[in-house]
């Protein structure tokens, strides 16, 4: 919980819109998990 990882490091690279997609997608589950411990 709390580590993310997108891009090249988790698939074949040079997969440019893969990971800018996959960057996205992180981007929002971090955003989500921060969120969820606001007041912790």
């Amino acid at each position: 919980p709390g580590v993310f990882a997108a891009g090249d490091c988790i698939g074949a690279p040079y997969q440019v819109p893969k990971a800018a997609g996959e960057g996205n997608i992180a981007g929002i589950s971090a955003a989500r998990y921060v969120e969820s411990r606001a007041g912790e």
